[in-house]
C-alpha cells in the first residue's frame, strides 16, 4: 500500500485546480448569460416603448381623418384663406406623424428580430406572431387590428397581393388554387403544436408541412419580402417523406 500513496497524492494534487477551473468556466457562463438577457430586456423595452408610440400616432392619425372640416365651397374669401391656413397646418403635423411613425418601424422590426433570437423562437411561428409580420401587417393597413393571428393571417390572405402571389406560387407548383388558399386556415395552429427553437434564417421546410401549407407559407413570406424590414427567409425543398395535400 505504502507504493500506492505518492500516486494519490498526485491526483488529490491536481484534482482541485480542476475543479476550480469547472467553477470558473462555469461563473463565466452564467456571466456571460446574465448580460445577454439584460441586453435582451433592453432590447425588448426600447421595442415596448416604439410599438406605443406607434399606436399612440395611429390614435392620432385617426382623429385628424375623423376631424369635421367645413366645405370650402360654402365659405368666404376671408374663411376660406383661413380654413386653407388650418388644413395645411394640419397636412403638416400629419406628415410629421406619418414619417415619425415610419422611423419607429424602421427601428423596431430590428429590434424584434434580435429579441427573438434571445428567446429562442426565431422560427414560423414566432415570425408569423403578433409582435412581428401580423402586426406590422396592421402597421400598413394590411391587416385590421385586435384579431387573433389565424384570423389575421386569414384577412392577410384576401389582399390582392397575397392572391397575385399566391396565384404564381400555385401555377409553378402545379397545385390547385383553392386547396392552397384553404390551407391558409390551420397554418398557425399547426405552428404553434411543431416549431421550435431557432432557425437564424427562416426556413420552409417540405418535410415538415404538405405541399398546400408550403406553398401557404412561401406566399406569406414572399408578400413580406416586400414590406419594411422584411425576415430572410428560404424554402429547404428536401423531403425524406411523403406529407400528402391537405
Amino acid at each position: 500500500m505504502a507504493t500506492l500513496r505518492p500516486f494519490v497524492r498526485y491526483t488529490r494534487t491536481f484534482a482541485i485546480p480542476r475543479q476550480q477551473l469547472a467553477l470558473a468556466a462555469r461563473k463565466n457562463r452564467i456571466s456571460k448569460l446574465n448580460e445577454k438577457m439584460a441586453k435582451s430586456n433592453e432590447d425588448r423595452q426600447d421595442l415596448e416603448a416604439k410599438l406605443q408610440r406607434s399606436r399612440e400616432i395611429l390614435r392620432e392619425i385617426y382623429i385628424w381623418s375623423q376631424m369635421d372640416l367645413p366645405d370650402l365651397h360654402i365659405q368666404t374669401t376671408a374663411k376660406k384663406q383661413e380654413r386653407l391656413a388650418l388644413y395645411e397646418k394640419e397636412g403638416q403635423k400629419l406628415e410629421k406623424k406619418l414619417d415619425e411613425l415610419s422611423n419607429l418601424l424602421g427601428g423596431a422590426f430590428p429590434v424584434k428580430t434580435k429579441t427573438m433570437l434571445v428567446d429562442d423562437y426565431f422560427n414560423l411561428r414566432g415570425a408569423l406572431g403578433p409582435e412581428s409580420i401580423v402586426y406590422q401587417g396592421i402597421i400598413l393597413g394590411k391587416i385590421i387590428s385586435r384579431v387573433a393571428v389565424q384570423d389575421a393571417l386569414d384577412q392577410l390572405s384576401t389582399t390582392d397581393e397575397f392572391i397575385t402571389v399566391l396565384d404564381e406560387e400555385v401555377r409553378a407548383r402545379g397545385l390547385l388554387f383553392k386547396e392552397v388558399a384553404d390551407s391558409v386556415g390551420h397554418l398557425y395552429s399547426k405552428l404553434c403544436k411543431e416549431a421550435e427553437g431557432n432557425d437564424r434564417t427562416l426556413t420552409v421546410r417540405a418535410n415538415e408541412h404538405s405541399p398546400n401549407e408550403c406553398a401557404a407559407l412561401v406566399t406569406i413570406l414572399k408578400v413580406q419580402s416586400k414590406w419594411p424590414d422584411p425576415f430572410d427567409w428560404r424554402e429547404d425543398k428536401t423531403c425524406d417523406g411523403d406529407n400528402g395535400k391537405m
